[in-house]
């Protein structure tokens, strides 16, 4: 993982089953500005429903205590752990959620992932009494990642629809791997829907009233308002047509920013060697071609810091009155995200044949 490191005092909370109690609860939690009810309101909004398979992971957020002080959250649902309640009253497993509270202004200002956010948060065994804040390091990652998923370009689109996107049949796809799909599609979109962002690696498909926009099932669930249904690996089953109005215009400026120039690549297909000549001839081509088109810049992608990656330091309690911090290389500050400019679609084009370069170029090199 490379990139600046941000450090944040995490607000936490424990919940599950107390022993001798009926339901489930707060067990524990930090006394920073966020208070046990804000903790019990915030994770009993966000549920999964029974699960059978665990870990799972959520993302959400947690509404500001104070003004400007908005916080992304992350639920790891786990099972019991040594010397927690293991069954319910019902001969249930009992799961228990380490629920994480960040400060989106530093994560935002460091275009933090929720993977990011997972792996500097997975490991910590939350105490079982009230305490400070933790201050975590989380490292950035770079972007943009070495492929685009066309099921995630079309899952960020229909998410512009306001209705929830449920992926079906990837239960054989690691946790990791269904938190990774959920940063791909929203790392598509301005940084700042994250502020609202609600999603889930797994939902009982039986639980029809979560709250989640964009999570994964092994069933469409029933609801009022149907939800968009698409299949792992199938980005034809996520359907997307011009009555989607601002969906449909996003799609087609996703399609024509990231997958058309690469298409248009593989149709130069005038032979070239790597002399001087030539590569300044297809360069010329190449950057002439996209720029004719329009400039457009990229939705989210915080800049790529060339500085070596802050080594992280381990996990210290923090006062529960510093505030959050983001910390760099002392000779790379992350960028702020931008939001999307464009100045008019990227079309495809057809360019024209180019000059074929002259052997005995005056250079002086010879041509391969």
């Amino acid at each position: 993982m490379t990139g600046v490191v941000t450090v944040v005092d995490v607000q936490w909370a424990l919940y599950g089953k107390a022993t001798g109690t009926s339901g489930d609860g707060v067990l524990a939690c930090s006394t920073g500005d966020l208070a046990t009810g804000n903790f019990a309101d915030a994770i009993s909004r966000f549920q999964l429903g029974a699960l059978h398979r665990l870990p799972q992971v959520s993302v959400s957020y947690a509404q500001p205590v104070k003004p400007g002080r908005g916080y992304l959250a992350l639920a790891i649902h786990k099972p019991a752990d040594q010397g927690q309640v293991a069954l319910g009253e019902d001969g249930r497993p009992v799961a228990y959620t380490n629920y994480f509270c960040l400060p989106y202004g530093p994560l935002a200002a460091g275009g933090i992932t929720y993977q990011a956010m997972h792996e500097a948060l997975r490991d910590l065994r939350l105490p079982t009494v009230n305490g400070a804040t933790l201050r975590v390091p989380v490292a950035g990652r770079p972007w943009p990642p070495a492929v685009i998923d066309p099921l995630a370009m079309r899952v960020a689109a229909l998410l512009l629809t306001g209705r929830s996107v449920c992926v079906l049949r990837a239960q054989h796809v690691p946790v990791s791997g269904r938190l990774g799909f959920i940063d791909t599609v929203m790392g598509l979109l301005p940084y700042g829907f994250r502020a609202k962002m609600t999603a889930a690696t797994w939902t009982r498909a039986t639980y029809r009233d979560h709250h989640f926009r964009l999570f994964f099932s092994d069933a469409p669930r029933g609801s009022d308002r149907p939800d968009h249904v698409v299949t792992w690996d199938h980005p034809e089953t996520a359907v997307i047509t011009p009555e989607d109005g601002a969906a449909h215009e996003y799609l087609t400026w996703l399609e024509d920013t990231l997958i058309e120039p690469m298409a248009r690549l593989t149709r130069l297909t005038e032979a070239y060697g790597f002399g001087d000549v030539p590569v300044r001839n297809a360069v010329s081509l190449v950057t002439a071609s996209a720029g004719s088109a329009g400039s457009v810049a990229f939705p989210t992608s915080p800049a790529s810091p060339t500085s070596p990656t802050t080594p992280r330091s381990p996990v210290t309690p923090a006062s529960t009155t510093a505030s959050p911090t983001t910390t760099a290389s002392p000779t790379t500050t992350a960028a702020p995200v931008h939001p999307i400019t464009t100045t008019s679609p990227v079309h495809p084009t057809t360019p024209a044949s180019p000059t074929k370069p002259d052997p005995a170029a005056s250079d002086g090199r010879t041509q391969p």
